[in-house]
Protein backbone atom coordinates (compact mmCIF):
# COMPACT_ATOMS: atom_id res chain seq x y z
CA UNK A 1 0.00 0.00 0.00
CA UNK A 2 1.06 3.59 -0.59
CA UNK A 3 1.68 5.78 2.35
CA UNK A 4 -0.48 9.01 2.03
CA UNK A 5 1.50 12.30 1.60
CA UNK A 6 1.66 15.06 3.91
CA UNK A 7 1.76 18.92 2.21
CA UNK A 8 5.39 20.14 3.09
CA UNK A 9 6.49 22.56 5.55
CA UNK A 10 9.02 23.74 7.34
CA UNK A 11 10.06 21.06 9.33
CA UNK A 12 9.22 18.37 6.35
CA UNK A 13 13.25 17.27 6.50
CA UNK A 14 12.64 15.36 9.90
CA UNK A 15 10.81 12.93 7.95
CA UNK A 16 13.23 11.96 5.51
CA UNK A 17 16.35 10.79 7.79
CA UNK A 18 16.64 6.78 8.31
CA UNK A 19 18.88 7.77 11.26
CA UNK A 20 20.38 10.37 12.73
CA UNK A 21 23.33 11.49 15.51
CA UNK A 22 22.98 12.57 19.01
CA UNK A 23 26.81 12.53 20.29
CA UNK A 24 27.25 12.60 24.16
CA UNK A 25 30.26 15.00 25.40
CA UNK A 26 29.25 16.08 28.82
CA UNK A 27 31.79 17.61 31.43
CA UNK A 28 35.56 18.38 31.95
CA UNK A 29 35.09 15.47 34.28
CA UNK A 30 34.80 12.88 31.09
CA UNK A 31 37.19 14.46 29.10
CA UNK A 32 40.14 15.50 31.61
CA UNK A 33 42.07 17.66 28.78
CA UNK A 34 39.63 19.56 26.39
CA UNK A 35 42.40 20.35 24.13
CA UNK A 36 42.04 16.52 22.68
CA UNK A 37 38.32 17.13 21.87
CA UNK A 38 38.92 16.44 17.55
CA UNK A 39 35.96 18.57 15.62
CA UNK A 40 37.15 16.92 12.36
CA UNK A 41 37.47 14.07 13.29
CA UNK A 42 34.01 13.90 14.53
CA UNK A 43 32.37 15.93 11.31
CA UNK A 44 34.12 13.00 9.19
CA UNK A 45 32.58 10.48 10.82
CA UNK A 46 28.75 11.83 11.12
CA UNK A 47 29.95 12.38 7.06
CA UNK A 48 31.30 8.81 6.63
CA UNK A 49 27.93 6.98 8.44
CA UNK A 50 25.94 9.13 6.51
CA UNK A 51 23.84 11.18 8.63
CA UNK A 52 22.28 14.38 7.37
CA UNK A 53 21.05 15.65 10.63
CA UNK A 54 22.15 15.19 14.35
CA UNK A 55 20.91 17.12 17.75
CA UNK A 56 24.13 18.09 19.39
CA UNK A 57 25.05 19.61 23.31
CA UNK A 58 24.48 23.55 24.06
CA UNK A 59 23.85 23.28 27.86
CA UNK A 60 23.52 19.64 29.63
CA UNK A 61 22.07 18.99 33.33
CA UNK A 62 25.25 19.90 34.71
CA UNK A 63 25.18 23.18 33.92
CA UNK A 64 28.31 24.02 31.91
CA UNK A 65 27.60 25.37 28.68
CA UNK A 66 29.75 23.95 25.75
CA UNK A 67 29.41 27.33 24.20
CA UNK A 68 30.48 30.45 25.87
CA UNK A 69 27.30 31.43 27.65
CA UNK A 70 27.52 35.19 28.59
CA UNK A 71 26.25 34.97 32.41
CA UNK A 72 27.62 32.01 33.48
CA UNK A 73 30.96 32.12 35.60
CA UNK A 74 31.60 28.00 34.78
CA UNK A 75 32.36 28.79 30.99
CA UNK A 76 34.43 25.76 28.93
CA UNK A 77 37.89 26.50 27.99
CA UNK A 78 36.72 26.12 24.34
CA UNK A 79 33.61 26.98 22.31
CA UNK A 80 32.83 23.33 21.79
CA UNK A 81 29.25 24.16 19.74
CA UNK A 82 30.22 26.23 17.92
CA UNK A 83 33.26 24.50 16.84
CA UNK A 84 30.98 21.38 15.87
CA UNK A 85 28.23 24.19 14.11
CA UNK A 86 30.64 25.32 12.42
CA UNK A 87 32.06 21.68 11.04
CA UNK A 88 28.76 19.94 10.42
CA UNK A 89 27.27 23.17 8.63
CA UNK A 90 30.08 22.61 5.89
CA UNK A 91 29.66 19.45 5.31
CA UNK A 92 25.58 20.00 4.84
CA UNK A 93 24.93 18.14 8.05
CA UNK A 94 21.80 20.13 9.66
CA UNK A 95 21.90 20.62 13.09
CA UNK A 96 19.66 20.72 15.88
CA UNK A 97 20.65 22.19 19.30
CA UNK A 98 20.18 20.34 22.61
CA UNK A 99 19.62 22.29 25.43
CA UNK A 100 18.32 21.12 29.10
CA UNK A 101 15.34 22.72 30.11
CA UNK A 102 14.50 21.12 33.28
CA UNK A 103 18.21 20.40 34.79
CA UNK A 104 20.79 22.55 36.03
CA UNK A 105 23.17 21.95 39.04
CA UNK A 106 24.92 25.64 38.35
CA UNK A 107 21.61 27.55 38.23
CA UNK A 108 20.22 25.67 40.93
CA UNK A 109 23.17 26.00 43.18
CA UNK A 110 23.41 29.88 42.15
CA UNK A 111 19.35 30.39 42.80
CA UNK A 112 18.06 27.24 44.25
CA UNK A 113 14.86 29.58 44.63
CA UNK A 114 14.53 28.71 41.69
CA UNK A 115 14.04 24.58 42.18
CA UNK A 116 11.01 22.65 41.90
CA UNK A 117 9.30 22.61 45.42
CA UNK A 118 6.76 20.64 47.57
CA UNK A 119 4.04 22.48 49.70
CA UNK A 120 6.27 22.47 52.60
CA UNK A 121 9.58 24.27 50.79
CA UNK A 122 11.51 21.03 50.14
CA UNK A 123 13.33 20.20 46.73
CA UNK A 124 11.56 17.77 44.52
CA UNK A 125 13.36 14.14 45.30
CA UNK A 126 15.43 14.35 41.43
CA UNK A 127 17.08 10.72 42.06
CA UNK A 128 16.09 9.44 39.27
CA UNK A 129 18.48 11.93 37.42
CA UNK A 130 21.05 11.80 39.65
CA UNK A 131 20.77 16.19 39.75
CA UNK A 132 19.77 17.85 42.89
CA UNK A 133 18.39 20.68 40.59
CA UNK A 134 15.04 20.16 39.14
CA UNK A 135 14.38 24.17 37.44
CA UNK A 136 10.72 25.40 38.06
CA UNK A 137 9.33 27.24 34.77
CA UNK A 138 7.18 29.72 36.59
CA UNK A 139 10.73 31.32 38.15
CA UNK A 140 13.17 33.27 37.21
CA UNK A 141 14.86 30.41 35.38
CA UNK A 142 12.20 30.34 32.48
CA UNK A 143 13.37 33.52 31.21
CA UNK A 144 16.97 33.05 32.00
CA UNK A 145 16.68 29.82 29.91
CA UNK A 146 15.06 31.75 27.08
CA UNK A 147 17.93 34.48 27.39
CA UNK A 148 20.51 31.45 26.74
CA UNK A 149 18.55 30.34 23.95
CA UNK A 150 18.95 33.61 21.98
CA UNK A 151 22.48 33.00 22.19
CA UNK A 152 21.82 29.73 20.72
CA UNK A 153 20.37 30.58 18.16
CA UNK A 154 23.43 32.82 17.22
CA UNK A 155 24.88 29.88 15.79
CA UNK A 156 23.37 28.73 12.13
CA UNK A 157 20.97 25.86 13.69
CA UNK A 158 17.61 24.22 12.17
CA UNK A 159 16.05 24.22 15.71
CA UNK A 160 16.03 23.10 19.35
CA UNK A 161 15.91 20.12 20.66
CA UNK A 162 14.32 20.24 24.35
CA UNK A 163 15.58 17.89 26.91
CA UNK A 164 13.12 17.60 30.40
CA UNK A 165 10.73 20.07 29.44
CA UNK A 166 7.45 20.87 31.69
CA UNK A 167 6.52 20.77 34.95
CA UNK A 168 6.05 17.82 37.45
CA UNK A 169 3.44 15.66 37.06
CA UNK A 170 3.44 14.41 40.40
CA UNK A 171 0.33 16.68 41.68
CA UNK A 172 2.39 17.62 45.04
CA UNK A 173 4.60 19.77 42.32
CA UNK A 174 5.60 22.08 42.16
CA UNK A 175 4.45 24.84 44.94
CA UNK A 176 7.26 27.19 45.31
CA UNK A 177 6.10 30.71 45.46
CA UNK A 178 6.68 31.45 42.23
CA UNK A 179 4.23 28.87 40.79
CA UNK A 180 1.99 30.33 43.52
CA UNK A 181 1.80 33.88 42.13
CA UNK A 182 1.48 33.00 38.77
CA UNK A 183 -1.26 30.16 39.04
CA UNK A 184 -3.10 32.88 40.59
CA UNK A 185 -2.28 35.53 37.54
CA UNK A 186 -3.21 32.57 35.01
CA UNK A 187 -6.66 31.71 37.40
CA UNK A 188 -7.41 34.60 38.93
CA UNK A 189 -6.22 34.71 42.02
CA UNK A 190 -6.93 31.31 43.19
CA UNK A 191 -4.86 29.40 45.76
CA UNK A 192 -2.70 27.19 44.08
CA UNK A 193 -2.82 24.38 47.28
CA UNK A 194 -6.39 24.46 46.89
CA UNK A 195 -6.57 23.00 43.40
CA UNK A 196 -4.04 20.50 44.05
CA UNK A 197 -4.26 17.48 41.68
CA UNK A 198 -7.49 19.43 39.62
CA UNK A 199 -8.17 19.63 36.18
CA UNK A 200 -7.47 23.17 36.49
CA UNK A 201 -3.93 22.87 37.85
CA UNK A 202 -3.25 20.39 35.18
CA UNK A 203 -4.24 22.35 32.56
CA UNK A 204 -1.55 25.55 34.51
CA UNK A 205 1.11 22.65 33.81
CA UNK A 206 -0.19 22.41 30.43
CA UNK A 207 -0.13 26.23 29.88
CA UNK A 208 3.31 26.56 31.14
CA UNK A 209 4.62 24.15 29.24
CA UNK A 210 3.08 25.38 25.57
CA UNK A 211 4.35 28.59 26.47
CA UNK A 212 8.06 28.09 26.99
CA UNK A 213 7.51 25.72 23.63
CA UNK A 214 6.11 28.85 21.60
CA UNK A 215 8.59 31.40 22.89
CA UNK A 216 11.78 28.86 22.06
CA UNK A 217 10.23 29.21 18.71
CA UNK A 218 9.80 32.44 18.72
CA UNK A 219 13.72 32.94 19.53
CA UNK A 220 14.48 31.00 16.54
CA UNK A 221 12.39 33.31 14.03
CA UNK A 222 14.11 36.39 15.94
CA UNK A 223 17.24 35.25 14.59
CA UNK A 224 16.12 34.07 11.06
CA UNK A 225 16.60 30.53 12.02
CA UNK A 226 14.31 27.47 11.08
CA UNK A 227 11.57 27.54 13.98
CA UNK A 228 11.81 23.88 14.46
CA UNK A 229 11.46 22.89 18.12
CA UNK A 230 11.42 19.49 19.39
CA UNK A 231 11.22 18.18 23.14
CA UNK A 232 12.04 14.89 24.60
CA UNK A 233 8.79 12.82 25.35
CA UNK A 234 6.71 14.73 22.89
CA UNK A 235 4.27 11.93 21.78
CA UNK A 236 4.60 9.18 24.41
CA UNK A 237 3.03 10.18 27.67
CA UNK A 238 4.53 7.69 30.21
CA UNK A 239 7.76 6.89 31.82
CA UNK A 240 8.08 10.63 32.47
CA UNK A 241 8.21 12.92 35.56
CA UNK A 242 6.99 16.18 33.97
CA UNK A 243 3.48 17.03 32.25
CA UNK A 244 3.68 17.20 28.82
CA UNK A 245 1.15 17.28 26.00
CA UNK A 246 1.03 15.80 22.69
CA UNK A 247 0.98 19.06 20.82
CA UNK A 248 3.38 21.30 19.99
CA UNK A 249 5.94 19.66 18.84
CA UNK A 250 7.75 19.70 15.24
CA UNK A 251 8.24 15.87 15.89
CA UNK A 252 7.61 13.38 18.44
CA UNK A 253 10.46 11.76 20.20
CA UNK A 254 10.73 9.12 22.68
CA UNK A 255 13.47 6.87 23.87
CA UNK A 256 13.35 3.37 23.47
CA UNK A 257 16.07 1.52 24.68
CA UNK A 258 15.60 -1.94 23.15
CA UNK A 259 13.57 -3.02 19.58
CA UNK A 260 10.18 -4.50 21.26
CA UNK A 261 9.61 -1.01 22.75
CA UNK A 262 11.01 0.68 19.72
CA UNK A 263 8.15 -1.12 17.78
CA UNK A 264 5.43 -0.57 20.38
CA UNK A 265 6.27 3.15 20.62
CA UNK A 266 6.38 3.30 16.81
CA UNK A 267 3.26 2.17 16.18
CA UNK A 268 1.60 4.36 18.83
CA UNK A 269 3.36 7.63 17.12
CA UNK A 270 3.12 6.57 13.85
CA UNK A 271 -1.00 7.20 14.01
CA UNK A 272 -0.34 10.66 14.88
CA UNK A 273 0.98 11.68 11.14
CA UNK A 274 3.48 13.59 12.50
CA UNK A 275 7.51 12.82 11.85
CA UNK A 276 8.70 11.33 14.77
CA UNK A 277 12.56 9.47 15.94
CA UNK A 278 12.58 7.12 18.16
CA UNK A 279 16.13 7.16 20.28
CA UNK A 280 18.93 4.66 21.65
CA UNK A 281 22.21 4.57 22.24
CA UNK A 282 25.32 2.72 20.11
CA UNK A 283 26.86 2.21 23.67
CA UNK A 284 25.33 0.44 26.44
CA UNK A 285 24.13 4.08 28.19
CA UNK A 286 24.21 7.61 26.96
CA UNK A 287 27.62 7.91 28.67
CA UNK A 288 29.22 4.56 28.22
CA UNK A 289 32.41 3.26 26.18
CA UNK A 290 31.24 -0.76 25.98
CA UNK A 291 29.77 -1.15 22.99
CA UNK A 292 25.93 -2.90 21.91
CA UNK A 293 25.91 -6.13 20.04
CA UNK A 294 25.71 -4.99 16.76
CA UNK A 295 22.69 -7.42 16.07
CA UNK A 296 21.08 -5.22 18.78
CA UNK A 297 21.73 -2.12 17.00
CA UNK A 298 20.59 -2.99 13.52
CA UNK A 299 17.44 -4.35 15.09
CA UNK A 300 16.62 -1.53 16.58
CA UNK A 301 17.46 0.89 13.40
CA UNK A 302 15.27 -1.23 11.53
CA UNK A 303 12.85 -1.97 14.35
CA UNK A 304 12.44 1.86 14.03
CA UNK A 305 12.39 2.37 10.54
CA UNK A 306 9.67 -0.07 9.87
CA UNK A 307 6.89 2.31 11.41
CA UNK A 308 8.46 5.26 9.63
CA UNK A 309 10.61 7.00 12.16
CA UNK A 310 14.40 8.04 12.57
CA UNK A 311 15.99 5.87 14.05
CA UNK A 312 17.94 8.80 16.59
CA UNK A 313 21.50 7.03 18.11
CA UNK A 314 23.36 8.39 20.71
CA UNK A 315 27.06 8.30 20.35
CA UNK A 316 29.61 8.71 23.21
CA UNK A 317 32.79 10.80 23.07
CA UNK A 318 35.96 9.31 24.20
CA UNK A 319 38.00 10.64 26.87
CA UNK A 320 40.50 10.74 23.90
CA UNK A 321 38.09 13.09 22.31
CA UNK A 322 36.90 10.85 19.74
CA UNK A 323 33.99 8.50 18.58
CA UNK A 324 34.86 4.97 18.52
CA UNK A 325 36.25 3.75 15.49
CA UNK A 326 34.64 0.30 15.03
CA UNK A 327 31.59 2.25 16.29
CA UNK A 328 31.93 4.23 12.91
CA UNK A 329 32.25 1.65 10.96
CA UNK A 330 29.41 -0.16 12.07
CA UNK A 331 27.01 2.79 11.98
CA UNK A 332 27.73 3.26 8.49
CA UNK A 333 27.29 -0.03 7.58
CA UNK A 334 24.06 -0.07 9.16
CA UNK A 335 22.80 2.90 7.92
CA UNK A 336 24.01 1.87 4.29
CA UNK A 337 21.23 -1.31 4.94
CA UNK A 338 18.61 1.49 6.19
CA UNK A 339 19.32 3.30 2.98
CA UNK A 340 18.86 0.43 0.45
CA UNK A 341 15.38 -0.31 1.97
CA UNK A 342 14.62 3.36 2.02
CA UNK A 343 11.86 2.96 -0.71
CA UNK A 344 10.06 0.31 1.60
CA UNK A 345 10.60 1.60 4.91
CA UNK A 346 9.15 5.22 4.12
CA UNK A 347 7.03 4.16 0.92
CA UNK A 348 4.35 2.12 2.47
CA UNK A 349 2.01 1.70 4.91
CA UNK A 350 1.31 -1.41 7.62
CA UNK A 351 -1.46 -3.30 7.80
CA UNK A 352 -3.24 -3.76 11.11
CA UNK A 353 -5.23 -6.90 12.33
CA UNK A 354 -5.54 -5.98 16.37
CA UNK A 355 -5.58 -2.07 17.75
CA UNK A 356 -4.71 -1.97 20.94
CA UNK A 357 -5.81 1.03 22.87
CA UNK A 358 -3.69 3.24 24.61
CA UNK A 359 -4.19 6.45 26.60
CA UNK A 360 -3.58 10.33 25.16
CA UNK A 361 -3.80 11.48 28.64
CA UNK A 362 -0.24 11.51 30.64
CA UNK A 363 -1.82 10.67 34.28
CA UNK A 364 -4.12 7.98 33.03
CA UNK A 365 -1.29 6.33 30.71
CA UNK A 366 1.20 6.07 33.54
CA UNK A 367 -1.63 4.16 35.98
CA UNK A 368 -2.40 1.62 32.59
CA UNK A 369 0.96 1.49 31.12
CA UNK A 370 1.44 -1.96 32.26
CA UNK A 371 -1.86 -3.54 31.15
CA UNK A 372 -1.37 -2.04 27.61
CA UNK A 373 2.04 -2.88 27.13
CA UNK A 374 0.96 -7.06 28.60
CA UNK A 375 -1.69 -6.78 25.40
CA UNK A 376 1.16 -5.59 23.25
CA UNK A 377 3.44 -8.34 24.27
CA UNK A 378 1.06 -11.13 23.90
CA UNK A 379 0.19 -9.80 20.55
CA UNK A 380 4.09 -9.47 19.33
CA UNK A 381 4.89 -13.79 20.84
CA UNK A 382 1.52 -14.66 19.27
CA UNK A 383 2.95 -12.66 16.15
CA UNK A 384 -0.28 -10.72 15.37
CA UNK A 385 0.14 -8.15 13.24
CA UNK A 386 -1.23 -5.27 15.72
CA UNK A 387 -1.48 -1.51 15.99
CA UNK A 388 -1.17 0.99 19.12
CA UNK A 389 -4.05 3.35 19.30
CA UNK A 390 -4.25 6.98 21.08
CA UNK A 391 -7.25 6.50 22.12
CA UNK A 392 -10.13 5.41 19.92
CA UNK A 393 -8.74 6.54 17.04
CA UNK A 394 -8.84 4.83 13.15
CA UNK A 395 -10.58 1.94 15.04
CA UNK A 396 -12.49 0.94 11.52
CA UNK A 397 -8.66 -0.07 10.20
CA UNK A 398 -8.76 -2.64 12.88
CA UNK A 399 -10.24 -6.06 12.47
CA UNK A 400 -10.09 -6.46 16.30
CA UNK A 401 -10.08 -3.54 19.06
CA UNK A 402 -8.80 -4.35 22.52
CA UNK A 403 -9.00 -2.30 25.17
CA UNK A 404 -6.86 -2.43 28.28
CA UNK A 405 -8.05 -2.91 31.89
CA UNK A 406 -8.09 1.06 33.37
CA UNK A 407 -8.63 3.00 29.78
CA UNK A 408 -11.36 5.39 30.49
CA UNK A 409 -14.33 4.99 28.05
CA UNK A 410 -16.27 8.01 27.95
CA UNK A 411 -19.92 8.07 26.04
CA UNK A 412 -18.30 9.68 23.02
CA UNK A 413 -15.79 6.82 22.70
CA UNK A 414 -18.70 4.34 23.47
CA UNK A 415 -20.91 5.66 20.46
CA UNK A 416 -17.50 5.36 18.76
CA UNK A 417 -17.49 1.30 19.38
CA UNK A 418 -21.11 1.00 18.84
CA UNK A 419 -20.57 2.60 15.07
CA UNK A 420 -17.64 0.53 15.08
CA UNK A 421 -19.24 -3.13 15.91
CA UNK A 422 -22.60 -2.16 13.77
CA UNK A 423 -19.95 -1.85 11.34
CA UNK A 424 -18.48 -5.28 11.23
CA UNK A 425 -15.84 -4.44 13.97
CA UNK A 426 -14.85 -7.37 16.68
CA UNK A 427 -14.30 -6.24 20.18
CA UNK A 428 -12.25 -7.39 23.58
CA UNK A 429 -12.46 -5.58 26.89
CA UNK A 430 -10.27 -6.41 29.88
CA UNK A 431 -12.56 -5.78 33.05
CA UNK A 432 -12.17 -3.44 34.52
CA UNK A 433 -12.79 -0.20 32.49
CA UNK A 434 -13.05 3.23 33.50
CA UNK A 435 -16.33 5.32 33.26
CA UNK A 436 -18.58 8.05 34.27
CA UNK A 437 -20.22 6.23 37.61
CA UNK A 438 -23.81 7.67 36.30
CA UNK A 439 -23.20 5.12 33.36
CA UNK A 440 -24.11 2.08 35.35
CA UNK A 441 -21.74 -0.54 36.37
CA UNK A 442 -23.19 -2.70 32.90
CA UNK A 443 -22.47 0.26 30.69
CA UNK A 444 -21.60 -2.01 27.35
CA UNK A 445 -23.94 -4.66 27.90
CA UNK A 446 -25.14 -4.38 24.43
CA UNK A 447 -21.44 -3.77 22.62
CA UNK A 448 -20.70 -6.78 24.60
CA UNK A 449 -23.93 -8.78 23.88
CA UNK A 450 -24.77 -9.44 27.36
CA UNK A 451 -27.86 -9.56 29.64
CA UNK A 452 -27.92 -8.59 32.53
CA UNK A 453 -30.27 -11.35 34.66
CA UNK A 454 -29.95 -9.74 38.13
Amino acid sequence: MTAPQTAPDHAAWLRDDLMRGMPHFITTAWTPDQRLFDTEAIAEAWRRIGLRSVHILSKHETGPALYPARHRNDNLDRDFFGEQVEAYVKRDIRVSAYYCVGLDDWAGGMHPEWCVRDEHGQLADTTFWASPSWMCLSSPWRDFAIQELHEVAEYPISGFWLDILGLPVDPNLCFCDHCARAYSDYAGAANLINMRGSEEHWEFKMWSHKRFVEDARQVLRDHGRDPTVIFNGAGAPFFKRYAEPFDGSDSNSTECHNPVLMGAIGRLNRNSGNPFELLSCSEQSWVHTVLKPDTLVELEAFAAAAQGATYTVGFTVTPEGRFSPGNIDRMAAINAKLEEQRDLLRGATPIYDVGVVSSRDNREMREVIGNVWRWTDFMRQGHLLHNVLPGFHNLDAQRVVAIPAGITITPADRAALERYVRGGGNLIVEAPPRHEPSDGPYFLRELLGLTFQG
